[in-house]
């Protein structure tokens, strides 16, 4: 199995992933809030929508699909 193929099938299974999860929600740290001498750290609330995951299955079969142009030798 080809590279190409490889990240074909990984962009079909994150994307049927996020479909499955009517889309998926992440935290992240944010910044450092200081108070009266306090530190308060944040987090950040990240979603990624539905219609990604659609974006990402059609990229993968797009690319699996698609041959790549092989290089020509002589001139």
């Amino acid at each position: 199995m080809s590279t190409k193929n490889i990240i074909a099938l990984i962009l079909v299974i994150v994307g049927v992933i996020v479909l499955a999860s009517s889309g998926l929600s992440f935290e992240s740290p944010g910044e450092s809030v200081r108070l009266l001498g306090l530190r308060f750290q944040t987090t950040e609330h990240h979603f990624i929508p539905p219609w990604a995951g659609v974006v990402v299955v059609i990229a993968g079969i797009v690319l699996f699909l698609v041959p790549l142009p092989s290089a020509k030798k002589g001139a």
